[in-house]
Parts: C-alpha cells; structure tokens; sequence
C-alpha cells in the first residue's frame, strides 16, 4: 500500500488546446497552450513537452520547446496523431531561489480482460516490487526505490529510481559523481498465475543524468501523473485541463497522486545517504 504525505502545494490551472494547422504538402501540427496559475512565491522558468512514441526497438523521444510568457506556455508544431503521447516538463524557481522540476509521466496501462475493471491488489503490488527487487539485488545501482505504482489486475506501470554511489570511472565521468535514473516500467500478469516485464517498451528511461554528489542534496524532482500521457488526436480536439493541485517538488525524487499527495518511496535496495554537513 502506498503511503502519502500532503505537503503544501502549488496549484497548476491549465489550458490545453490543440488546434490543427497546415504545415506543408500532406502535413500538419498542432498548437498547445497552458495558462498556469501557480504558487505566489514561485515562478516558470522553462517548459517542454516530451513526445514519447513506442516502437520495436525501444520508446523514441522528441523534445518540443515551449515559448514562456509569464504564467502562459505555449507549443507550436506539434504532431497531432495517436502513435505516442506527451510528457509535460516544467522547471521551477521556488521560495529563497531554489530550483525544482515538475515532470509528468504516463500511469495508463491496458485494460484487463474483465467486463468490469479489477484494481491492482496490495499482494500484487508487494509480489512486482520482490520482483523489482531481485532484478537489482546484484546490478548497477546501490539505491533502488519504487517512486510510484498503478495498473489493475493484469497491468502495471512503475515509476523506478536508481541512485548509484560508489566510485564509478569511464569515459566522461568523475569518479566524484553520483548517477541517477528513473525508468518507467511496465509489468504484466495476464493469466493471473505471476507478473513479468512486458516485452514491447517494457522500461524505459525517463531520465538518466550524474551530479557531484555535494551538489545532489540541492536536487527537488517530482513526477506528476496529471502532466503525462497527454494524447493530441485530431484538428478539432480542444482539451481543458482544468484546476490542478501539485505540491511544491520536495528535495530528492519523488511522485505525487492525481490529487496532489507526495507519495512515500518504498526502497527496495540499499539506504540514501545521510547529507553531508
């Protein structure tokens, strides 16, 4: 069972509008605009949508820019068709300077084979993080958590982090640095007997990325749900997000629910290092 924990938030209101214009012989793009209104003390500073497409050989990602204008973002030349989704990342100035991100991420998972939909169970959560859990137990990372999970009775979707802190040299790398991930994994039980990794875009990184580990305390990430999997279809589709509730991104990695509570991470390997003094 996911534990939460209701912080502060800031509050997102959202417009999402997507209208279809002609963009060449056979082509067209969409626009998407979002009026945000958020916590007094913080502040966009960035914004991008990540347009996530499966195919054979793995999950492609296309970064698309957006124009920011106070509380207003707005994406341009967009490819508006059912074969991926979007991801809305937001970076954030909050109170006393600090930075944080706000990343959205796609929960949706197929439906289960019953006529009506079963919830994914405590014991199912329990049996994929065992699961998780031995598939880590002698790889890369030192730290591995489960951010988030959802799905129903045949499906999961799992918000994994990595941390690794040990002393790791190659090409490019400190040995001073510490490596981060976050995949997005996707878990299927469809006989209801034992749950296994899909094998069509099964995980995927939705981040990979290092600091100097004096300088990771200062990182605040979260993963929002309620920025994911943001389908555009049609020239006509016009899509309102109306009011969303967020909570200021705390320090580290976490994800917060659709209505806004930071979620526990359950850690599965190893122990985050204590802050240095």
């Amino acid at each position: 069972m996911q534990k939460l924990h209701a912080l502060r938030s800031w509050t997102l209101c959202g417009l999402l509008a997507c209208a279809m214009l002609f963009a060449g012989a056979g082509s067209f793009a969409a626009t998407v605009t979002a009026e945000f209104r958020i916590n007094e003390n913080s502040r966009i500073t960035g914004a991008k949508l990540i347009r996530r497409t499966p195919t054979p050989e793995g999950v492609t990602e296309e970064v698309h820019p957006g124009k920011v204008d106070g509380s207003r973002v707005t994406f341009t030349d967009l490819p508006a068709d059912e074969a991926g989704w979007y991801d809305m990342k937001l970076t954030m100035q909050m109170l006393y300077g600090d930075e944080g991100v706000v990343e959205g991420w796609n929960p949706r998972v197929p439906a289960s084979d019953y006529e009506q939909e079963q919830p994914l169970s405590d014991a199912a959560i329990r049996k994929i993080q065992d699961k998780i859990a031995d598939l880590y137990k002698d790889a890369f990372p030192d730290v591995v958590q489960v951010l988030s999970i959802s799905g129903n009775i045949q499906n999961a979707a799992v918000l994994v982090f990595h941390l690794r802190t040990r002393p790791f040299t190659t090409a490019g790398f400190n040995k001073m640095d510490w490596i981060f991930r976050v995949d997005r994994m996707q878990w299927r039980d469809p006989n209801e007997e034992t749950w296994t990794m899909a094998k069509q875009a099964g995980s995927f990184s939705l981040l990979y990325d290092r600091q100097y580990k004096q300088l990771y305390p200062e990182i605040r990430w979260m993963f929002a749900e309620q920025l994911g999997g943001i389908v555009l279809k049609d020239a006509d589709e016009t899509r309102d997000l109306g009011t969303i509730a967020l909570p200021d991104p705390p320090y580290g990695f976490h994800a917060c629910t659709a209505s806004g509570n930071i979620i526990e991470p359950v850690t599965l390997k190893g122990k985050l290092p204590e802050p240095e003094e």
